[in-house]
């Protein structure tokens, strides 16, 4: 059970370095398929485009062909009528303007051939009066001077086609060829007409076939010949291209209607100078080309689908290969981070169990750490995919097997796998440094099953990584005790205790790291009685955060004593930070003898006043300004609240009410609903248990300060500079208290003017070359008042007055008894009244 080699990690490295050479070369193969498909497909795409666009072209040449082979059909038509017409001109009878002859011949001609000129033939002469017709009944003698056709040849005398004309007596479409005739004399003398009727035109199978779909005839006034309204070309903008440019073809324009994305072929006849116009939408134009480009691409994209079928379904083999190794990856990932991210030395036991069981299913896998103290163990095993965190599976085989190994000498545990032929199905490791045993782990897999080299040695990595994890959170749980007792070392050893005041305080320390942190809380009762408190923290962690928070709170002991303003004392601190420092901090100043809270905030949450029979409380947040170190550190002002009955203060760090994800007022409300809840029968152990359970194991330090005040204190002590100017706020201070205390009004007057009358004789007659204090102790009890001034001084008697020397007798008169004790160590006043009523309100 115990002979042992070392596992061959060599060769698991180098199977594992295969796999990924493999796979890295398998997913290129892949990859270069698909970029060689990628490849073709754009190269057939593209040449299917071209192939489209060159049909695209064809198309339009072939239509600009049909317009130009219209064109010339018409120009073949009008030369061959013109020439008749041209040969009739020198017929016998026309040279010599021999009407009678004429109209015979124009008959006998029309009778034989009437196809020619189906409209009929005749002679204008040069008045514009028609002589001779072709018409048995056409009209002679009629005046067609203002033809345009009459006005052109005898202006060029030239043939001439005219444009559609509309015959004023049978109201029929015509178009009239004219020549000009000529005397023996060679001169024009008269014009001779041959009309065609029009008829409407209709696009039918024929015409599609022979590629004349959309084919318009335009003369030169724009009608459209092949309308029988002879309506007019709506896209003027077009036609005007059409006559400028004589022949071409205009793409993705509006058609002779307007229409829209239209082919517009055209061509121009020189005869008659009409327009020969195809005019079809673009869709007709090119749906022979649109198809074999949509044929081609259903071609190009089944072969491609084909492609992409192999190559995915290669991918997803390869695919599947990887998420499983990606999948083992990523446990091993997450079980290094948890590792990396544990503090606690008991689970790291789990951890190995769940990520070993997680790779290895049919294996039971069990974990023994021992304790960082050494004191006990931890049992971690998991039996068929079941986590048990305890002892109890302690007859396992996987179990048995880790705490042999754990028993072993470090010196004997090498973490090699067993050499008999028996143990292939079991295997166990120890976590040890080479002088410390920290624990082991064991795996048994199940009946038939045996344990690979690429097992064992996840098993041996696994117990290497939570044994560097164990010695970490070792070192890391010496190293953050030694910053703990630092940082207490930093913090005031004892709190005041004056009468009817309780305080308790607690500082825990974040266990994000061994850093010292920058919390800090302290209290200073000065001279008058006062208190001042204070809870702050300094941004950052570590040595300069310590140091700065030591700054700090020395500098608050100093100015406490010299200040009573809270505003006051958070300015002067606010200069001992650099310009690149930050901290936060509140001051509270109490009052025990007007029961009176006067406060300041630098950016700090802000303390919590509790009363405790009503268990209700209230945010003193009315005097918040900018952090300590703030640029700008001019804005500070005071504010205040009255105690009335028993309450509790509570100040305290943001590490008790800041979370992540969650609502700052919301915490604070929970704080103070936890303060509220508090027994108050020991503050020190309430200010622990209420910060161990808020904080609990928050990255943050957390510290809170808390103060109870009672009833009001039965004695009154307070010391004072010998400076008259201190008087006015002594007797404001002993009358507030005498009234809490429930002295009668007379009373208290005379007992202030005692006091001040004998402070004031401490300061003229004590004092008068140096400095010095005096003290004031005044107690209450349930029938006397008794009152105690003393100085350090040494008197000087003054010089006979009538206004002076009364200081004794004023004293006297005010009270019921008052001696005068001379020492070497000064003067002492001691006086006493009888009350006559008295009740603590």
């Amino acid at each position: 059970m115990n002979a042992h080699i070392r596992p061959q990690r060599n060769a698991e490295s180098s199977d594992r370095n295969v796999f990924r050479w493999n796979d890295a070369v398998r997913g290129r193969l892949l990859l270069a398929m698909l970029l060689a498909l990628l490849v073709l497909l754009s190269i057939a795409l593209l040449l299917a485009w071209r192939q489209y666009e060159g049909a695209k072209d064809d198309a339009v040449q072939e239509v600009r062909a049909r317009a130009i082979l219209a064109a010339t059909v018409f120009d073949t038509y009008f030369a061959g009528r013109l020439s008749v017409l041209t040969a009739v001109a020198a017929a016998p009878g026309v040279p010599e303007g021999d009407t009678t002859r004429m109209t015979t011949y124009f008959r006998r001609l029309q009778k034989r051939d009437g196809n020619l000129f189906p409209a009929g033939i005749g002679w204008i002469d040069r008045q514009g009066r028609q002589r001779a017709t072709s018409m048995p009944t056409g009209p002679t003698d009629l005046n067609l001077g203002n033809r345009s056709y009459v006005r052109q040849v005898f202006a060029t005398g030239k043939p001439f086609v005219s444009e559609a004309i509309v015959a004023r007596l049978t109201k029929r479409r015509l178009v009239v060829m004219a020549v000009p005739t000529r005397d023996r004399a060679g001169r024009v003398d008269g014009v001779l007409a041959g009309g065609i009727i029009l008829r409407p035109s209709r696009t039918n199978q024929r015409t599609i076939d022979l590629g004349y779909e959309g084919l318009e005839v335009v003369d030169r006034r724009g009608q459209r010949l092949s309308q029988a309204s002879l309506a007019k070309v709506r896209n003027v903008a077009l036609l005007a291209r059409l006559r400028a440019q004589k022949e071409g073809v205009a793409q993705d324009v509006r058609g002779i209607d307007s229409e829209g994305d239209h082919v517009v072929a055209f061509a121009t006849s020189s005869a008659p100078d009409w327009i020969t116009v195809i005019d079809r939408p673009a869709s007709s134009v090119f749906a022979a080309a649109r198809r074999t480009f949509i044929l081609t691409l259903s071609l190009i994209g089944a072969a491609a689908a084909c492609g992409f079928l192999f190559i995915g379904a290669a991918l997803l083999r390869s695919r599947r290969e990887l998420q499983a190794e990606d999948a083992r990856l990523a446990s091993w990932a997450a079980f290094t981070r948890a590792l990396g991210e544990t503090r606690k030395a008991r689970e790291i036991g789990d951890l190995v169990v769940r990520s070993l069981a997680e790779q290895m299913p049919r294996a039971a896998v069990a974990v023994v750490v021992r304790e960082l103290d050494g004191s006990e163990r931890t049992y971690s095993a998991v039996a068929r995919g079941a986590a048990v965190t305890t002892g109890a599976d302690a007859e396992s085989d996987a179990l048995r097997r880790a705490e042999t190994l754990y028993e072993q000498p470090p010196e004997a545990v090498d973490g090699s796998p067993s050499t008999e032929e028996s143990d292939r199905w079991r295997y166990g490791t120890s976590m040890t440094d080479g002088t410390t045993v920290f624990g082991a782990v064991a795996v048994a897999m199940e009946e038939n099953g045996s344990v690979t080299e690429r097992q064992r040695s996840f098993v041996h990595a696994h117990a290497m990584l939570a044994r560097q994890s164990l010695g970490r959170i070792k070192l890391h749980e010496s190293e953050h005790e030694i910053a703990v007792t630092l940082q207490q070392s930093l913090l005031p050893a004892k709190l005041p205790s004056p009468e009817f005041l309780e305080f308790g305080a607690w500082y825990q320390s974040g266990e994000v790291d061994a850093q010292v942190g920058g919390d800090w809380y302290d209290i200073v009762r000065r001279p008058d009685g006062v208190l001042h408190m204070t809870v702050g923290d300094v941004a950052g962690r570590g040595l300069e955060a310590a140091v700065l928070m030591g700054q700090l709170r020395n500098a608050f002991r100093a100015y406490a004593l010299d200040v009573t303003s809270p505003a006051e004392i958070l300015h002067r601190m606010s200069r001992h930070l650099d310009e690149d420092k930050m901290a936060t901090a509140t001051c509270v100043t109490f009052d025990p003898y007007v029961r009176e809270i006067t406060y300041a905030s630098a950016g700090h949450p802000p303390p919590i006043l509790i009363e405790n029979g009503t268990r209700t409380w209230t945010r003193l947040d009315a005097a918040s300004g900018p952090p300590l170190g703030w640029p700008a550190d001019t804005h500070r002002r005071d504010a205040y609240a009255v105690v009335a009955g028993s309450a509790t203060l509570a100040l305290y760090t943001d590490g008790l009410v800041e979370r992540r994800g969650t609502d700052l007022d919301d915490e604070i409300d929970t704080l103070s609903a936890n303060i509220a809840r508090l027994p108050l029968r020991n503050l020190d152990t309430d200010a622990a248990e209420l910060v161990t359970g808020m904080s609990g194991g928050a990255d943050d330090d957390a510290a809170l300060l808390l103060v109870r005040i009672d009833e009001v204190p039965s004695a009154m002590q307070v010391q004072i500079p010998a400076q008259s100017e201190e008087l006015s706020r002594l007797r404001r201070r002993l009358r507030s208290w005498m009234l809490l205390r429930g002295i009668e009004q007379d009373e208290r007057e005379a007992a202030v003017l005692a006091v001040s009358e004998a402070c004031n004789n401490a300061i003229e007659h004590a004092y008068r070359e140096r400095t010095g204090v005096v003290r004031i102790h005044v107690s209450h009890d349930a029938d006397a008042l008794r009152i105690s001034i003393e100085d350090d001084g040494v008197w000087r008697d003054p010089e006979p007055r009538e206004e002076r020397g009364n200081g004794l007798v004023l004293m006297k008169s005010f009270m019921d008894s008052a001696v005068v004790s001379r020492t070497r160590r000064g003067t002492r006043i001691e006086l006493e009244r009888v009350l006559t009523h008295t009740g603590v309100r």
